[in-house]
């Protein structure tokens, strides 16, 4: 069953690599598609081939085609399923509503309905996990967006309301910081959203606890390291800098399009070291970074993850080869996680494939068309709306 679900993940992040070739400017877009899988049971571990061979043929005969539309607010997609492009098989549903609530309707329903509240989708998961021991979070934290930022979003109206997000040189009071670390120390507990994004994401490798905890000592982690002036920001044109008492906390510089974000901490009052970095590159039509954050305990390793992405369309009328890496290791990653995608994009057709990080073999492929549409969906519901 967790190989399944690791099988799942790996599908569910495919299909995020295709979200942004939907993207563009603000406002409705519609986007019509088609997607066929082929799935490589050869170059799967030799223990799970039985069940990817049994996948591989029941994947094969699947073919999707259908209406993609979305806003900033809301989705609806429209598609269809066919058995080997027999009509007879045909199966649609219809996946919409807004972030907090989605609703599925299908002909295999009938005149029914399904709801996804995504504010507790990760409950919902970690129920699963608690009671079956099912891994349903491994795949619940890759379904959407929402569910991350809504763990955050009453920690982001916080943050913003004292670390705000003028671009110009300021100082930031020491108290106020202060204050602020406590008042997240006090939410790392009490949000519900929160507490389960963390069980969601660290409670397999037993980390889910020293994470919560690593919040509630916050306050007085900054009051070991915070200048009696607080922290000042220093802006020079697109660049800034973020130093107390003569420490660098974060850096932003802008050079030749290249935006590089650079993050580096104190050690935690339980010794954690945490840093980071971001580089990327977005020209509208492809977007290109290498990220790297960890977590260190002395000399231990406690998380290390990097990501890189190559050239990754933005656009669907973006041409050319892609690919993307992502590596995590660490005792937080027991089981490391090594997951490699390439593909291409031209002339409305993409490829998408995983590929075994070892040995280069594909393990997935997807393939597909894509196209501008017609907006005919309002684009405009609320949660109320799709009871």
């Amino acid at each position: 069953m967790t190989h399944l679900f690791k099988r799942a993940a790996a599908l569910l992040l495919c299909l995020c690599l295709l979200i942004p070739c939907l993207a563009g400017a603000e406002g409705a877009h519609a986007v019509r598609f088609t997607l066929e899988a082929e799935m490589h049971a050869d170059a799967y571990p030799e223990a799970d081939r039985p069940l990817m061979e049994a996948l591989s043929e029941l994947i094969g005969i699947i073919s999707l085609d259908g209406t993609f539309e979305y806003n900033e607010d809301c989705i609806d997609l429209n598609a269809r399923l066919l058995l080997e492009h027999a009509e007879e098989t045909r199966t649609t549903f219809r996946l919409y509503g807004c972030e907090d609530t989605w609703a599925l309707k299908s002909s295999l329903l009938g005149d029914q309905q399904l709801y996804f509240p995504l504010t507790s989708l990760l409950e919902f998961c970690m129920k699963a996990y608690f009671h079956l021991n099912v891994p349903l979070q491994r795949v619940g934290v890759l379904l959407t967006p929402y569910v991350h930022k809504d763990a955050f979003a009453t920690f982001t109206s916080l943050w913003n309301a004292v670390m705000n997000t003028s671009e110009s040189t300021r100082t930031i009071p020491r108290e106020d910081v202060l204050e602020l670390a406590g008042q997240i120390g006090d939410l790392a507990w009490t949000d519900r959203a929160f507490t389960y994004w963390v069980m969601a994401l660290g409670l397999e490798s037993g980390y889910d606890t020293a994470i919560t905890d690593s919040f509630t000592g916050l306050e007085a982690w900054a009051d070991s390291f915070l200048a009696e002036e607080g922290v000042t920001v220093t802006v020079t044109g697109e660049d800034q800098t973020w130093t107390t008492g003569g420490a660098t906390l974060f850096s932003r510089t802008v050079r030749d399009g290249w935006t590089t974000l650079s993050l580096s901490l104190p050690a935690t009052p339980e010794g954690y070291v945490l840093s980071g970095f971001l580089t990327v590159l977005d020209t509208g039509a492809y977007l290109n970074a290498d990220a790297r954050l960890t977590v260190t305990l002395e000399d231990e390793s406690i998380l290390d993850m990097r990501l890189s992405a190559d050239d990754i369309p933005l656009t669907i009328l973006s041409e050319g080869p892609f690919a993307l890496s992502w590596d995590v290791t660490g005792d937080a990653a027991p089981e490391g996680i090594h997951l490699r995608f390439d593909g291409e994009n031209a002339d409305g057709a993409f490829t998408l494939r995983q590929t075994d990080a070892a040995t280069g073999d594909a393990m997935l492929t997807l393939r597909g068309t894509a196209a501008p549409g017609q907006n005919v969906s309002p684009l405009n519901w609320t949660s109320r709306d799709l009871d």
